[in-house]
């Protein structure tokens, strides 16, 4: 159940794709305070983005707490 609070210690993978393409493929990424910035490099169309995150689980060290979830936002 979704509660709008920020998660802290979370583990995840980041995954964005244009024209079927990988364009950032980030994986094993940790953010501390539940934030993070990704950038890819400069794109060569205007075309929208696919972006997938996977969280791995929450905890500063593994085996992580929580459930793996797919979202895929566009």
């Amino acid at each position: 159940m979704a509660t709008g609070s920020i998660l802290h210690d979370v583990n995840y993978d980041v995954v964005t794709m244009q024209n079927g393409e990988i364009v950032l493929s980030q994986m094993g990424m940790y953010a501390k305070d539940g934030k993070a910035d990704h950038t890819t490099a400069p794109l060569s169309t205007d075309n929208h983005v696919e972006v997938m995150i996977v969280l791995q689980g929450i905890g500063s060290e593994a085996p992580y707490s929580g459930l793996e979830i797919y979202s895929k936002l566009r």
